[in-house]
This record gives structure tokens, C-alpha cells and sequence, in this order.
């Protein structure tokens, strides 16, 4: 056991590199895989251990392919109608309510939502939304392309917070909400 501690003691940075390169190559583009032999020279060049690099090698293709994965998972639509929940991430800007909302399989969406009219503005800023579901219904759209290079990109943005895409709330429909005391009045303003 000890020898196995001593062995990889001052190795971990490598193994940490080559997930790295693996997130980043997994996110933004495959080539940037080859990074990863690059890693592995380096490895070679400071005279690690054959075991070393096989298993930074394998530690980096496994890292890729589950970040892969992931990565797919985001761009998959999100069926519609659906029972959504209100995470804290929401604010009110006008007539638009917009944030974040999870699904019944945890995965999260970011949602904007159009309200009717000043009566209904009032009762959701009356209310604290986070924990409350909903049946939505809407459409997915895709996120807009920044104007110039160095503009937001909402698909960048949602990448970062984990979020499978944009949905335009057409009909919310209140179902239920964690805390009890809230239901009442959420049930009777939603209905």
C-alpha cells in the first residue's frame, strides 16, 4: 500500500491534466484531444513509469468519452408538456419571467415566460417561486448567435449552469408546491 501512495505522490498533476484536456477537448472540440499526446511526451520526457502513461492515456479517453456523453445528453430536446419546478434562479424584468427550472430527472432548462397581464405579474412576485411545479407547455428554441465574437452567448451560458436548453412557456399550469402554507394562495391564483 505504501509503495502504491509513494508511487503516485507526486504524479496526481498529470492525471489531473489529462482530465482536463479531456473536459475541454469534450466541450469545445475533439481535436483538442491531441493535447493529450502532448501530455503524454511531457510525461515521458520527466521520466515517468510505463505504467504512468498508460494510465494517464486511460484516465483521459475515459474522462473524454463520460464528458462526451454528457455533453450529448444537453443538446437532447426536452418532451413537452412537462412537469417543471422552479429552482431560486428566476427573476421578473418587465412582462418576462425567465430562469431555471428542473424536470421530474433533475436535468435543468432555462425558461421564459411571457405574463399576461399586471394582475398576473403581481401575484408571481408575491410569491417566492423556487420549490413550485408546473405543467408547462411551450416550444424549445435555440439559443441566438452573439452579434460579435465577444458578445453573450446564451449557448455558452447554458452550458456552463448544465442546462438542456431554452424553453418558451406557452401555458403554466400550477401543480404543487414543497411548502404547504404557500399552496393555498398558488392554487387559487394559478387555477
Amino acid at each position: 500500500m505504501l509503495y502504491l501512495v509513494n508511487l503516485f505522490r507526486h504524479n496526481w498533476i498529470f492525471y489531473a491534466l489529462s482530465i482536463c484536456i479531456s473536459a475541454l477537448a469534450a466541450f469545445e472540440s475533439g481535436r483538442l484531444l491531441f493535447l493529450l499526446a502532448f501530455l503524454l511526451l511531457f510525461s515521458h520526457y520527466k521520466r515517468l513509469l510505463n505504467i504512468h502513461l498508460l494510465l494517464i492515456l486511460i484516465v483521459g479517453i475515459g474522462s473524454y468519452s463520460y464528458f462526451s456523453y454528457e455533453a450529448n445528453k444537453l443538446s437532447l430536446p426536452v418532451e413537452l408538456p412537462a412537469l417543471l419546478t422552479w429552482t431560486d434562479e428566476y427573476n421578473i424584468n418587465g412582462v418576462m419571467l425567465r430562469g431555471f427550472m428542473i424536470n421530474e430527472s433533475g436535468e435543468k432548462v432555462y425558461v421564459t415566460y411571457e405574463l399576461r397581464n399586471e394582475k398576473e405579474k403581481q401575484r408571481f412576485e408575491a410569491q417566492q417561486l423556487a420549490g413550485t411545479s408546473f405543467i408547462v407547455t411551450g416550444k424549445q428554441v435555440s439559443p441566438s448567435i452573439p452579434a460579435h465574437r465577444y458578445g453573450f452567448s446564451m449557448a455558452r451560458y447554458l452550458q456552463s449552469r448544465s442546462a438542456r436548453g431554452i424553453i418558451e412557456i406557452q401555458q403554466l399550469q400550477y401543480s404543487h408546491q414543497k411548502n404547504p402554507s404557500c399552496s393555498l394562495f398558488l392554487n387559487s391564483a394559478f387555477s
